[in-house]
This record gives C-alpha cells, structure tokens and sequence, in this order.
C-alpha cells in the first residue's frame, strides 16, 4: 500500500546498517513523504526534494524487503513514472560498493553520472540519474 507518511514510521522501518550511517531521516518532515507499506510493515519511506527541473528521491528501505522486491519495484518504477512527468529527472545517492542499493538503482532504471567523495559522514556516494524520456 502506497501512502502518506504518519508520525511513527519511522521507528517501524527496519533500517539498513549501511543506511543508519546516512543520517537519521531527516527529510521525512516533509508534506511530500510518502511510505510502501505490506503486510503491516514499513518497506520504504521516500520523499521527492524539487529542485529547479528535477528532483531528488531521498529514502530509506527496510532491511525486510527482500521477499517483496518484485513488487516493491513495479511501484517504485510508477512512482518514478509520476514524477517524471513533472521533473526532466530524478537524482538518488547509493553509498559507494554497497552492490544492493546499486542493483537496485539500476532495476529501476537509473544510470551513474558522478562520485561525491565524502558527501556524508566521510562517505563516498555514487549520484544515478534517471532522466524523463524525450516525448
């Protein structure tokens, strides 16, 4: 299920040790926040940050997920599909080597474009682009 973030989501994902490095979530105080719930579980809490004609997609995925990635990514592609249709790209960060999150960005169809060295907590982050299709 496809909602809005509530107050007490974040407590109920069950975090990445890799992203436990990456902050606390501190974009979820967003209106645009928005979580995948199944089967009374918080799967992913993502928000849209709209910068000048794209955005950039922060979030959080549960360590639980797994068994649900197939769907799990169809409804990631619609949700990317939406927003392309107002942005001419989405942006996210996967931290460098960790080979999960960028297997995941690339089932969803994003492509690297840059190395941010130290982006975050020293952290180096690889930046994917997934641009709007021409029409």
């Amino acid at each position: 299920m496809l909602r809005f973030y509530q107050k007490g989501d974040l407590e109920r994902i069950n975090r990445q040790d890799e992203q436990l490095l990456e902050g606390n979530g501190e974009f979820i105080e967003s209106d645009n926040t928005f979580v995948i719930e199944e089967d009374g579980k918080v799967m992913v809490i993502g928000c849209p940050i709209f910068m000048d004609n794209g955005c950039y997609l922060a979030s959080l995925i549960s360590r639980d997920c797994g068994y649900k990635s197939t769907k799990l990514i169809r409804i990631g592609k619609k949700i990317l599909n939406m927003l392309l249709e107002d942005n001419d790209f989405v942006e996210i960060t996967t931290q460098v080597g960790w080979l999960n999150a960028e297997r995941l960005a690339r089932l969803l169809g994003f492509t690297p474009i840059r190395l941010e060295k130290e982006m975050y907590n020293g952290i180096d982050f690889n930046v994917w682009r997934k641009e709007r299709c021409p029409a």
